[in-house]
């Protein structure tokens, strides 16, 4: 409108009715009709800048929602593609994979908002529990992602360990302990999707050892 608007202005600055015989007796010409045109057109600008302004506010949010979780509040599934996408340095990013162990389970015996409680409650944890520049995501159902730029795998196999026994700060409602399952892989440059398919592997590895561990995956390092 705007736009439309600076035009019309313009088109009247070319017409002769632009300047109007002054109707005071005067013998100087009136810029009548153009100067009626420049403040509507400052009318417009003002609006449009209020308009800017007032939907500045919810346009951020509205992208932020959608690159977040709705439950946890966590990066999504659909930023974690984003940001795989986007790439990352050169040097060591390192990936964590999370599951909720016997997750169903607790679905099936206190229901589903009993279980989304969990979720919310981990979700939390996790993130105060990485270090600053590590982005949390949630990966999808009882599954949880972690980037961690600049990280090689040992540095990121600590961060596995602290989020394993953060997770057993969480109480199920029979008192019992929340546990997790975590994979560990590391990876230079563009191999990301290779590491989380790898630090998914070793997270099923955690699984078949006894579960509530941290595994790195077969063949990145010596340590268990």
């Amino acid at each position: 409108v705007y736009e439309t608007a600076i035009d019309d202005l313009l088109r009247i600055a070319a017409t002769p009715a632009a300047v109007a015989p002054v109707s005071d007796g005067s013998d100087g010409p009136s810029y009548a009709l153009l100067l009626v045109a420049a403040i509507s057109l400052m009318i417009l600008g003002v609006a449009a800048l209020t308009n800017t302004l007032w939907r500045r506010p919810e346009t951020e949010e509205l992208e932020a929602l959608a690159w977040s979780d709705g439950l946890t509040g966590l990066a999504n599934r659909r930023r974690l593609d984003h940001d795989l996408d986007a790439g990352h340095a050169d040097g060591p990013t390192s990936v964590i994979m999370i599951d909720v162990d016997h997750f169903k389970g607790v679905n099936d015996a206190y229901g589903h908002q009993a279980g989304d409680d969990i979720l919310k409650r981990l979700g939390i944890l996790f993130a105060h529990h990485v270090r600053s520049d590590d982005v949390v995501y949630r990966y999808g159902g009882e599954e949880f992602c972690v980037l961690l730029p600049g990280a090689d795998v040992d540095e990121a196999h600590s961060v596995a360990d602290r989020i394993v026994a953060a997770a057993r700060d969480v109480n199920l409602p029979n008192g019992a302990n929340v546990t997790v399952s975590v994979g560990v892989a590391g990876a230079i440059g563009d191999e990301l999707i290779e590491a989380i398919e790898q630090a998914d592997r070793a997270m099923y590895l955690a699984k078949q050892q006894g579960r509530d561990r941290a595994v790195i995956a077969v063949g990145q390092s010596d340590v268990d």
